[in-house]
């Protein structure tokens, strides 16, 4: 497979899994840039600075602010200061935070079963630790680059 076939392939992916998710967060709701958000304070165990979770979505610390500011009024996520610098937030979910991604966790595990229709669970096995891989590989080189991304755009709360 040819480097822009890949491209081509992960793209169409991203375009169906999208197709199919996103209706299903509405019906909980909750805007695609609200699961980015709670997903990545989510994955990171509430153990994530503000400025780290920026990062890991590549989006701008003004942008970020506000879309967590959203998130606050709406009693889905809180701020933390952390003890050693007060100018640091660490993000955490709140417990309606955690009650509405476990309903979506219930929508993704759908939507992936969805995905893998078929695949023999040894093929789904090196399927996802390729991905994992591929992942890896593209978040070393935009660290390595510092570029920003354009993946998320927040703040949309719903």
């Amino acid at each position: 497979m040819t480097e822009s076939a890949l491209a081509s392939l992960i793209a169409a992916l991203c375009e169906a899994q999208t197709a199919l998710l996103v209706p299903r967060l509405r019906a909980l709701g909750m805007s695609q840039a609200s699961f980015q958000l709670l997903s990545a304070v989510y994955a990171a165990g509430d153990s994530s600075t503000q400025s780290e979770i920026g990062q890991r979505l590549g989006v701008a610390p003004a942008t970020l602010s506000e879309a967590v500011q959203l998130h606050v009024v709406r009693g889905l996520l809180e701020q933390q200061v952390m003890p050693g610098d007060r100018r640091v937030r660490r993000l955490a979910l709140t417990k309606l935070g955690r009650e509405l991604m476990d309903q979506v966790l219930v929508e993704v595990s759908i939507v992936e079963q969805a995905m893998l229709q078929g695949l023999p669970t040894s093929r789904q096995r090196d399927l996802i630790e390729g991905l994992a891989l591929v992942a890896a590989n593209l978040d070393r080189e935009r660290q390595r680059r510092l570029a920003p991304t354009a993946v998320v755009q927040l703040p949309d709360p719903v």
